[in-house]
């Protein structure tokens, strides 16, 4: 379940990059701009790329984070730190990244 969530994430932020790219430093961003306008963001320049908040939560209640540049060689990654919400882990406890 979080590695089909984080891959949504990932459809969703590509997205947004798409439209936003040249209007933001990527070194702040976070994953809220898919469901809460930044300030940067002109308000009829701006659509949700999701329905709420809980959308970029992981099935363990944690925010799934966003990281700059991402792994794999790719811009950035989604990542989940597991049942305990820290790097690293095994079993449940696991990192989850979609690259």
């Amino acid at each position: 379940v979080a590695e089909q969530r984080a891959s949504v994430l990932r459809g969703a932020m590509d997205r947004f990059l798409i439209d936003h790219s040249n209007k933001i430093g990527r070194e702040t961003l976070t994953l809220r701009v898919l469901v809460e306008r930044p300030s940067f963001i002109d308000e009829a320049d701006y659509q949700a790329e999701l329905q709420s908040a809980d959308d970029i939560v992981d099935p363990w209640g944690n925010e799934f984070m966003l990281e700059y540049p991402g792994r794999d060689g790719k811009d950035f990654s989604i990542i989940s730190y597991g049942a305990d919400g820290q790097p690293g882990g095994e079993g449940e406890a696991a990192d989850i990244v979609v690259p």
